[in-house]
């Protein structure tokens, strides 16, 4: 429980059911960032899980982004040896690039899933949570 009595899981839902799509998501970016903040804070008796709800694409507008392939990439050699952080991503939406969510989740030993119309998405991101936590 938080401030405000709410139990945490209620606070998580709250979150997920207020959430709204915008355009000029740098998704790439944002996926390395939040990867190398789990990763710098890192605690070997935790899940140190990243957990990525998206439409499924990389819209940097006009601000520099990296690739596909940098993102693979810095994902695959960043961690020191012992160390894992899973990427687990959830598109949502009728046409998020799922092939390339499946890449970036399982570069990290995560999983990809996928709620096609958002009315399930608290429903898959509870089983994108806690299927990924060993």
């Amino acid at each position: 429980r938080l401030d405000d009595a709410r139990p945490r899981r209620q606070q998580l839902t709250d979150a997920i059911n207020a959430l709204d799509t915008a355009a000029d998501t740098g998704l790439y970016n944002t996926i390395q960032a939040a990867y190398d903040t789990v990763l710098a804070n890192y605690d070997p008796d935790a899940a140190n899980l990243v957990v990525v709800i998206t439409d499924g694409r990389d819209d940097t507008g006009d601000r520099p982004g990296i690739s596909l392939d940098d993102l693979l990439a810095h994902l695959q050699s960043a961690p020191a040896e012992g160390q894992q952080v899973r990427v687990v991503t959830v598109s949502f939406g009728e046409d998020p690039d799922y092939q390339i969510m499946q890449r970036i989740s399982e570069a990290t030993g995560g999983q990809a899933y996928h709620s096609r119309d958002g009315f399930d998405l608290v429903d898959v991101l509870r089983s994108a949570v806690f299927s990924g936590i060993q």
